[in-house]
């Protein structure tokens, strides 16, 4: 019974490894989608890992 009960996780800490999953890969996502934006469209690859930076912050 002892171990069952710390094997297991709250619902609430559950639910927020689920979303905690989602929201790194779509920060992740757009941290991509501005390296690429910024270095090839608008030539600026100084700018593109600045604002990719800064999109972490």
């Amino acid at each position: 019974m002892d171990r069952k009960f710390i094997q297991s996780k709250p619902k609430i800490q559950r639910v927020t490894d689920k979303i905690s999953t989602y929201f790194i890969q779509i920060v992740l996502k757009i941290e991509i989608l501005t390296f690429i934006i910024f270095g090839f469209y608008y030539h600026s690859w100084e700018s593109a890992i600045l604002n990719t930076i800064g999109v972490l912050r």
